[in-house]
């Protein structure tokens, strides 16, 4: 009997193993690139250019600027949401207020992703200055707590970033 309730234990662990895998093993988000996010908010915007590690600039092509531009990318890899790293963008405009916020690049399920990206969520931002945003108390969305809490500490680390460093036009 023993032995039979642990047969049962064993086959029921693997195909939950399996289903598991299966739901999670789905196909990563397709990047985004930073320009094309910009290019959203300013559609006259042709390159971005780096005024230092943190701080960019979105310019036309007459090279006037735009509004400024955050990419967690390089500093923001220790954050991670269900799937892996949330990469995120934050577009201001010149006075630095936030326009944007944006996931450039994601491993996370597709689902939970959509349920970011259809809610007002990555609005919560909009309107407040990048150095405002580290203290803007977001809450994470229901079914998507890990990718939203990714993208909160993301937008909170570039405010941070910024904040710290000078901006040298």
């Amino acid at each position: 009997m023993k032995k039979s309730i642990l047969n049962i234990a064993l086959l029921l662990l693997i195909f939950c193993s399996i289903s598991a895998q299966e739901d999670y093993n789905l196909p990563q988000s397709k990047t985004t690139s930073p320009l094309t996010i910009v290019k959203s908010v300013y559609p006259s915007a042709s390159k971005l250019v780096k005024i230092n590690a943190i701080w960019n600039k979105a310019v036309d092509n007459k090279g006037k600027l735009l509004g400024y531009v955050f990419n967690s990318t390089e500093y923001g890899k220790g954050i991670s949401g269900f799937g892996g790293p949330v990469p995120t963008l934050v577009v201001t405009d010149k006075s630095q207020k936030i326009k944007k916020v944006a996931i450039i690049k994601s491993a996370e399920p597709p689902q939970y992703l959509q349920k970011v990206t259809s809610s007002n969520f990555l609005k919560k931002w909009n309107g407040k200055s990048i150095q405002q945003a580290k203290g803007v108390k977001v809450d994470g969305v229901t079914g998507a707590t890990f990718s939203s809490r990714a993208i909160i500490k993301n937008v909170q680390l570039i405010s941070k970033k910024a904040t710290e460093t000078k901006l040298k036009k």
